[in-house]
């Protein structure tokens, strides 16, 4: 009977978790034992429903005040029996409790709960540790709340360091199915990242195609969706979707950068990382609408003056493809976007009201 007048969720919740299912029966039988011993005692000892009540539960507790004492031979046996059975159904609905209490640790350690978390960024199949702690402390280094969710089909937990961090949850299941990603919360997430499956692999991207299909008909359209790309033969096959590819030689690039460009591979390496202070970072414009690249740039150390904040200019982006040195005439669109290396905390809204004031003082 109390299972019925449980809502849906927690009937559901039950049915998952055999250990909850246990927790209800026994807390039903206790409630059930504590109303008929309180129905028999205010029969024999014509006593009102609350007293009874109030004299079972001192006896179920063994708190035991005495403040009603039975005085007839029913009521005494009746409470004796109370007690015995009352004790004994207390002690299994406590085993129960603690029961289900070690399996939700045990499922959650086992990636077989929904993620609780909102907003989250969710990984998928990034097993080596210190990529996940990396990615993790970048993320939280712009963002200290982050919350992360990562999924896998072949772990069976996480690392000991990454599970007891706080808001990091796992979701252990077939990255192929859709009940995985709906596991891991994909629809309120903040960010979907997969990794390869087989980094080894070009024949990975194959399934990473897969993966960003799916999550592109979960994931609501404003998610990004970022997918590392083992061979960049394959990158013609994603140019229909909306998911945005990184290489994984970017390493690679990197190093040969460096054998034309010496010191070129540092400086790759403190853009990348949110550590270092300063970051490339995307801004949408506004007030820039039908700016040329080159009244930008023109008036942007002015605007590091007046602000006294370091503003860098880095890439302009249009229709989604980055261009790292636009012609000074370029025109920033509609739909445009523009990247700038700043600090945490730059204000891009008030970046924009000083570029007007600027454009109207200088010819």
């Amino acid at each position: 009977m109390l299972f019925l007048l449980l809502s849906k969720r927690h009937r559901d919740r039950a049915n998952e978790v055999p250990s909850l299912r246990t927790f209800y029966l026994r807390l039903e039988m206790l409630l059930g034992v504590v109303i008929l011993m309180g129905v028999c005692y205010g029969l024999a000892e014509h006593a009102s429903w609350f007293d009874s009540i109030w004299l079972v539960w001192q006896t179920v507790t063994t708190v035991g005040y005495g403040d009603i004492p039975p005085r007839t031979y029913a009521g005494r046996t009746g409470v004796m029996i109370c007690g015995i059975i009352g004790i004994v159904m207390l002690s299994y609905v406590v085993s129960a409790g603690l029961d289900y209490r070690d399996e939700c640790k045990r499922r959650r350690k086992f990636g077989m709960e929904n993620n609780p978390q909102t907003g989250s960024y969710l990984i998928v199949s990034c097993r080596d540790e210190k990529s996940l702690l990396t990615i993790i402390n970048e993320l939280r280094c712009v963002d200290t709340k982050a919350a992360i969710c990562i999924v896998d089909d072949i772990i069976d937990s996480l690392p000991g360091r990454i599970a007891a961090m706080q808001g990091v949850h796992f979701v252990h299941g077939d990255i192929l199915k859709a009940a995985t990603y709906e596991q891991a919360g994909i629809s309120s997430s903040k960010q979907v990242i997969f990794f390869p499956h087989q980094p080894a692999l070009p024949v990975s991207d194959a399934t990473t195609y897969t993966l960003v299909a799916l999550a592109e008909e979960l994931a609501p359209p404003h998610v990004p969706i970022i997918y590392f790309l083992v061979d960049p033969g394959n990158a013609e096959r994603f140019s229909h979707m909306r998911a945005k590819a990184i290489p994984t030689d970017f390493a690679i690039h990197a190093a040969i950068q460096e054998c034309q460009d010496p010191g070129s591979a540092e400086i790759f390496s403190t853009l990348m990382s949110n550590t270092h202070g300063a970051n490339p970072t995307t801004f949408y414009p506004d007030k820039l609408i039908g700016w040329t690249w080159g009244e930008l740039v023109n008036r942007v150390p002015h605007a590091t003056k007046t602000m006294n904040q370091p503003i860098n200019p880095l890439a302009l982006i249009h229709q989604g493809r980055s261009n790292p040195c636009p012609n000074l005439d370029d025109i920033i669109a509609e739909g445009d976007s523009i990247s700038l290396i700043v600090h945490r905390g730059f204000s891009y809204a008030a970046f924009e009201v000083e570029m007007a004031k600027i454009s109207s003082k200088l010819p």
